[in-house]
């Protein structure tokens, strides 16, 4: 029941971009389509900058402890807007002084991420377990504030009021989660200094390694950007949604098993190996299911949904969804490393992935489009969900490949 809650949720939070997206491909112009890619793209990296390690390590504390303490909440609070008043920062310097015709836009996403760096919702809800609690939450949420971001979308053909309900989306989690904490101080004696520096010296490594994952899965939009247009960054950004679809029903997955494989772990360690096990064979399945799905109906979904103006997305999906089958096996890898509390292993292996990155896209410059970024994405997800494995931590491959038999 847990892991529908959370794969119904994921869907849910999933669903709504995805079908957003669609409505903005066929109501907005190609530059301005253009521009709301930009815009999303901006504030993905906000939330990996924000959430990277921090709230890994506030889910763990939450799932071992079973409850949450003053300090532990204040100190990730801090941490994350800390953190995201640094992306903050960059993204002034870098666009809203180089840009403007985007001044109004880029001050709504900075409000935005800074709201957003406050909101740890989903980190505390899922590590007290409280799944249901979640997805009613986004439930709600998504029911009431849908239809206005359509009508924006849709009828305004506009996302300025878009931005501006997202930013009361967060708001009202946040809220939420504020009037909702005493139920995880119950029976805690905890004081409340807040451990910032402690909190950081765990969380640092991960929010390191978040911090290089989200630069090498946007540097080649980045690039895209530099190189091509600002329309082609909405055709390959359509693709890379498209391949995200499968790589978050995993993710959902594996972060309702997180509490319970981090006891089995410990505790039952031949029952954890069988967990593994059915996970990975899940997992290949899932992939192949979506990869051959891609082959013959990757056409046919995104002119019926986006239209046929983004048909040039077509290819680039069939080359991209070849990376599925690497992100699905470093999901895995990733979340036993984490159990095994081998926070800097993800470090190493985004840091490879961006060295390889640069290296292609660098090398490769002056006859990048979108079909080249596209092989070039999936290299370098080779590289970094299983090479990098293989090279800083073979037990790793050892071990998921042998449990698996």
């Amino acid at each position: 029941m847990t892991t529908r809650y959370v794969i119904a949720e994921r869907f849910l939070r999933m669903g709504s971009p995805f079908f957003l997206l669609g409505v903005a491909a066929n109501n907005l112009s190609q530059v301005e389509f253009g521009i709301y890619a930009l815009c999303l793209m901006l504030t993905s990296i906000s939330m990996g900058v924000t959430t990277a390690g921090i709230d890994t390590i506030l889910l763990k504390s939450i799932s071992r402890r079973g409850t949450l303490s003053r300090a532990m909440f204040l100190s990730s609070h801090i941490a994350s807007v800390s953190t995201g008043l640094l992306w903050i920062a960059v993204v002034s310097i870098t666009f809203y002084q180089s840009h403007e015709e985007l001044h109004d836009v880029i001050l709504l996403l900075t409000i935005f991420m800074l709201v957003n760096s406050a909101n740890r919702t989903d980190a505390i809800l899922q590590g007290g377990e409280r799944f249901k609690e979640s997805f009613i939450l986004h439930f709600i949420l998504t029911a009431a504030l849908l239809p206005l971001k359509y009508w924006d979308l849709s009828v305004n053909k506009s996302y300025e009021i878009k931005i501006t309900i997202d930013i009361i989306e967060q708001i009202v989690a946040i809220l939420y989660v504020f009037f909702t904490q005493s139920a995880f101080n119950k029976g805690s004696n905890s004081t409340t200094i807040v451990h910032v520096r402690m909190f950081s010296a765990l969380a640092f490594p991960l929010w390191a390694n978040g911090v290089l994952l989200i630069a090498y899965q946007r540097i080649d939009q980045i690039f895209l950007t530099t190189r091509l247009s600002i329309e082609a960054l909405g055709a390959y950004s359509l693709a890379v949604t498209l391949n995200s679809i499968p790589a978050i029903v995993i993710a959902a997955h594996l972060t309702a098993w997180f509490p319970k494989m981090l006891l089995l772990r410990r505790d039952q360690p031949h029952q954890y190996k069988a967990i593994i096990r059915k996970i990975v064979v899940s997992y290949i399945l899932i992939s192949t299911t979506y990869f051959v799905s891609m082959i013959f109906l990757a056409e046919t979904l995104i002119v019926m949904i986006f239209g046929d103006a983004m048909r040039d997305a077509v290819t680039v999906v069939h080359i991209i969804s070849v990376s599925i089958f690497f992100v699905s096996f470093g999901q895995i890898a990733g979340q036993h490393a984490l159990l095994e509390s081998m926070y800097w292993l993800p470090l190493k292996r985004s840091l490879l992935a961006l060295c390889t990155a640069a290296l292609l896209l660098c090398t490769l410059y002056n006859n990048l489009d979108l079909i080249t970024i596209a092989w070039i994405s999936v290299c370098v997800s080779f590289v970094a969900n299983f090479l990098a494995y293989a090279v800083f931590s073979p037990a790793i491959i050892r071990d998921l490949l042998t449990w698996s038999r």
